[in-house]
């Protein structure tokens, strides 16, 4: 009995841990869903989409311009009024230096609504518009390249081209990482875009019917993949082998949703395990305490049974 009391006081904790690793990973995915933000008081609820394509099949610059001007005309049709946001860019490794320093760092080449849809919190300078020949630094690229988070309006050089601080973010990442205004020729892994919500699945809709995603790309439709729904049916593509095997470079911020996504799907496992065989250990003792109040209630029908008898 002393065992069972211990089992059932320790799934009893996993479950509250279950519900707080819950809570945590949901507030982490909360924090980056720039949708709600961009609503604002408006009427129309909007979602965030994001499509990632394959480092050997990337797309360009000007596909997704073209993109962006017939997706426009698309919601036009709907609501003139409505504005939208895309972000498209790409990854790779560039060399900085400065008077007395030489580095290379991660580099995240973005277009210009990157920063109101990742809506990094500022140390300093301004992120938005990201014009041609400024860079955004995390403060550890700050520290790295100039040895403080106090350099706006500094200048340094990627690859020999003259460029300038526009400003230092907190991006919650612990390398250094740099975000510079995308090129024409550069070569893009990844599309993010805010959309009116219409009907249901509008903003989805509308971006696999000008993206096409297939088995060259993963889409990912970021307001609804910490819900339970979501959860259950990731959980059920891991389960049967069904889950996207193609190697994609995935930006930091994706893998970070994807990895918050899989622990939490196993955390559920958890939960609901733990609720399943609590349930089961405690049938004996809900069984004895159901016979007891059974016997209780008999005894005191037998015993109003006597003292009526008694009375008469």
């Amino acid at each position: 009995m002393r065992i069972s009391r211990l089992i059932i006081l320790g799934l009893s904790v996993l479950l509250v841990v279950a519900c707080l690793v819950g809570l945590g990973v949901t507030q982490g995915s909360l924090e980056q869903n720039a949708s709600r933000l961009w609503q604002g008081e408006s009427d129309t609820e909007f979602r965030r989409v994001s499509v990632y394509f394959p480092s050997h099949a990337p797309r360009s610059v000007t596909d997704l311009r073209s993109i962006k001007t017939e997706m426009a005309a698309r919601i036009a049709e709907q609501d003139e009024t409505v504005s939208f946001l895309t972000a498209w860019g790409g990854e790779g490794e560039s060399e900085y230096h400065t008077e007395t320093r030489n580095e290379w760092m991660k580099t995240f080449f973005v277009s210009g609504d990157f920063f109101a849809i990742r809506n990094f919190p500022l140390v300093s300078g301004a992120t938005y518009p990201l014009s041609e020949g400024s860079v955004v630094l995390n403060e550890y690229a700050a520290w790295k390249i100039f040895g403080s988070s106090d350099c706006v309006g500094l200048d340094l050089a990627r690859d020999d081209v003259p460029m300038r601080v526009a400003a230092v973010v907190k991006d919650g990442q612990e390398d250094a990482v740099v975000y510079a205004p995308v090129g024409e020729e550069d070569p893009i892994t990844f599309f993010e875009v805010i959309l009116p919500e219409f009907v249901k699945n509008y903003a989805r809709d509308t971006v696999t019917l000008y993206l096409y995603p297939d088995d060259n790309t993963i889409l990912r439709e970021n307001d609804i993949r910490f819900t339970w729904k979501n959860l259950r049916g990731e959980l059920k593509k891991v389960l049967s082998g069904e889950e996207q095997q193609i190697l994609f470079r995935m930006p930091w911020w994706e893998f970070e949703e994807w990895h918050g996504e899989k622990v939490l799907s196993a955390w559920y496992i958890a939960l609901w395990g733990s609720v399943v065989l609590t349930t089961a250990l405690s049938i004996p003792y809900l069984a004895a305490g159901i016979g007891w109040v059974v016997s209780w209630i008999k005894s005191l029908l037998e015993e109003r049974a006597l003292r009526k008898k008694r009375y008469e």
